[in-house]
């Protein structure tokens, strides 16, 4: 099988036969959702899992970052995390404490607490594969699903897609990049994304999850890039999508790169961009609240090029 994601309608498949027996799981497994919600009362437990398997010099640190992603984007606050971390055979303890450190430290920047896991040599790997699961609280009025997005809403990107995806190929793929011809500047600031833009969306999604009287759903671009977000989306709260792609915005260096490698941004990993549907009488105050905070924000401007749901 081809590395990646499942494809959306097979894990629609696998997904199908699960029967929820606990009257109090609000959201549990399905295509497109960011993470489950779990009913305690006067609030709700949001829980979310994701692996990191590719970006080796700060997979501590990313480990946290993109949990965080999913149970923000959920419209919770990431207030526990448990790390499952396996290690290949040729890891010294210097290495192995690194990864600890990143993991400590990108929790304490988060004020999140990190509260269990699972740490193990492994046969048969060559990289260290790490799998976070991060716990927010959050009220349950506050709950954000994408499957509650409508038709006529229209869709806002943050940021730029692939941010996280041009970082990871700078840093892996340099010595390609220089034989293809990229300057090394361009390839060091395409590797400074993973820190500005960054491929953190809990500020973002903050500021998206305030304008909850407009705003129908939120869901975080990672892995399948924004194509595969925007196939959830569509999936989860079943309508269609239609999306300018003229609209979208591609920062200078994540064209460079992916020209160079012969990729599209479109499918290429993306955390630190998010997409959220709103309705049309609070587009206009979104995005003025996103842009005073700093982070760009993209839509269609006429009417005939709409970015609708």
């Amino acid at each position: 099988m081809i590395p990646g994601k499942l494809s959306n309608s097979f894990l629609s498949e696998l997904l199908s036969g699960l029967t929820n027996s606990d009257s109090r799981v609000i959201l549990g497994p399905s295509v497109g959702e960011d993470s489950a919600v779990i009913d305690f009362q006067d609030r709700a437990m949001v829980v979310s899992s994701d692996p990191v398997t590719f970006a080796t010099e700060f997979l501590g640190w990313y480990l946290v970052q993109i949990n965080a992603n999913d149970v923000a984007v959920s419209g919770a606050v990431p207030k526990w995390f448990l790390a499952t971390l396996l290690f290949p055979k040729t890891y010294s303890e210097n290495e192995i404490r690194l990864v600890f450190e990143q993991v400590i430290s990108a929790c304490d920047k988060l004020n999140i607490a990190l509260v269990g896991g699972h740490t193990e040599i492994v046969s048969g790997i060559q990289k260290p594969i790490g799998c976070g699961t991060m716990i927010g609280e959050a009220f349950g009025s506050d709950i954000i699903k994408t499957k509650d997005a409508q038709i006529g809403d229209r869709i806002v990107m943050t940021n730029g897609i692939a941010i996280e995806g041009t970082a990871i190929l700078a840093r892996e793929s340099s010595s390609e990049l220089l034989n293809e011809g990229i300057n090394s500047e361009t390839i060091e600031r395409a590797a400074s994304y993973l820190w500005n833009p960054g491929i953190s969306v809990l500020n973002q999604s903050s500021i998206v999850a305030k304008k909850t009287p407009f705003l129908t759903s939120m869901h975080d671009i990672t892995e399948g890039g924004l194509s595969t977000a925007l196939s959830e989306l569509s999936i989860a709260s079943n309508v269609g999508v239609l999306v300018n792609l003229s609209e979208i915005n591609i920062l200078p260096e994540t064209r460079t790169v992916c020209d160079a490698l012969g990729l599209n941004p479109l499918g290429l990993i993306s955390s630190g961009a998010l997409i959220a549907t709103v309705k049309n009488e609070g587009l206009d105050e979104l995005i003025q609240s996103l842009e005073s905070q700093g982070f760009p924000a993209f839509k269609s401007e006429k009417s005939s090029q709409q970015i609708v749901v």
